[in-house]
């Protein structure tokens, strides 16, 4: 992230334009002062007129919920159902938090609601939309999801249940998504409905993903697990981070260059998207290879993992006998714990 930031002072060198003072020399003025606030992962809370680089904010919100996640894992390991009642204590504060502000300040649902008060819209992106306690409730189901693969792996479900489970993730999604069209063209909701959206559609997007997680990973997910575990998505989900932190400065030029008018359509849209799409993927691809890659690979030799416990290939060979005895031990074992998975099994051989 400082990367980046250091890369926002040689911008100038690049390009030039009739809005790159307005654009970019004021993006890169806000990172002389506020860098610091990126440094600390504090820069959530401060204005967006003043914000170095706005869309790092999820950064800083991000690691101040890291920061308090060893309540709920030690909770958990421990005191499981401790651990479930401060996970559901949690996810509700959150959305008590989330409706008394939307009440308190009179915002709209959504920070995608289309209005022509500028100045709320970014005064509801600082208080709810940056802040670590709007996003809690996502962040503990994700914690939750990763428990539960970790400790119940022997969850089964029946095929009623599996279809259930898509259906009703399939349709709370959507309506997460699609429920708020109409706002998006300046529709505002009844009240009580637009404080209950306010409140809870991140933490119902984000079980939406817990769902398919926990499918994917059970042998559930069908055609969902095939094109989620596609090879090429594991290279470009490498790059998935530096991407995110230079698309910014992507955007920055492009508009800081813009040199004529431009004709606002929907075509017009998908192409200035593939190019921001393009240009941060290449970036990143090269900074990860000169930057990012290189610390990786200094990482793993200061904290090498374990080394396997198999025997080396120019060991003595072991005896016959010794091998027919483990043969017995473990055909005894098996029957002894029918159930065991087929894992254990082959580790028992081993």
């Amino acid at each position: 992230m400082m990367l980046v930031i250091s890369l926002m002072f040689i911008l100038p060198l690049l390009s030039s334009g009739p809005f790159w003072h307005r654009v970019v020399e004021r993006e890169i003025q806000h990172c002389r002062t506020t860098w610091w606030a990126n440094m600390f992962y504090f820069n959530n809370f401060i204005r967006k007129n003043s914000s170095c680089i706005p869309p790092l904010w999820y950064v800083a919100a991000d690691m101040q919920l890291y920061l308090l996640s060893p309540i709920l894992l030690v909770a958990f390991s421990r005191w499981p159902r401790v651990g479930w009642s401060l996970s559901i204590i949690g996810v509700v504060t959150s959305w008590f938090v989330i409706a008394v502000i939307t009440i308190w300040k009179d915002f709209p649902p959504s920070n995608n609601f289309l209005s022509s008060d500028i100045d709320k819209i970014i005064d509801m992106e600082f208080h709810i939309h940056w802040k670590p306690y709007v996003h809690m409730g996502p962040y503990i189901v994700g914690l939750t999801t990763g428990y539960v693969l970790l400790n119940h792996q022997n969850i089964k479900l029946s095929p009623v249940a599996v279809v259930v489970g898509w259906i009703v993730t399939t349709l709370s999604t959507l309506a997460v998504v699609f429920g708020a069209y109409s706002w998006m063209n300046g529709i505002r909701p009844n009240v009580v409905v637009g404080i209950l959206y306010a409140a809870v559609h991140r933490t119902v997007f984000a079980l939406g993903l817990a769902w398919i997680t926990f499918a994917c990973f059970k042998g559930y997910g069908g055609p969902v697990n095939a094109l989620l575990s596609w090879q090429p998505f594991i290279v470009l989900g490498r790059l998935t981070y530096m991407a995110y932190l230079v698309h910014s400065l992507v955007i920055f030029v492009v508009v800081g260059t813009t040199k004529e008018r431009k004709f606002f359509s929907h075509f017009e849209l998908v192409c200035s998207f593939l190019v921001y799409l393009v240009l941060s993927t290449a970036i990143s691809l090269l900074l990860h290879l000169v930057f990012e890659r290189p610390f990786i690979k200094l990482e793993q030799g200061l904290f090498p993992e374990p080394r396997s416990l198999a025997p080396a290939h120019n060991s003595s060979p072991v005896n016959q006998e010794e091998v027919e005895i483990g043969r017995v031990v473990s055909l005894v074992e098996t029957a002894r714990c029918p159930q065991t998975n087929e894992n254990s099994i082959i580790t028992s051989k081993l």
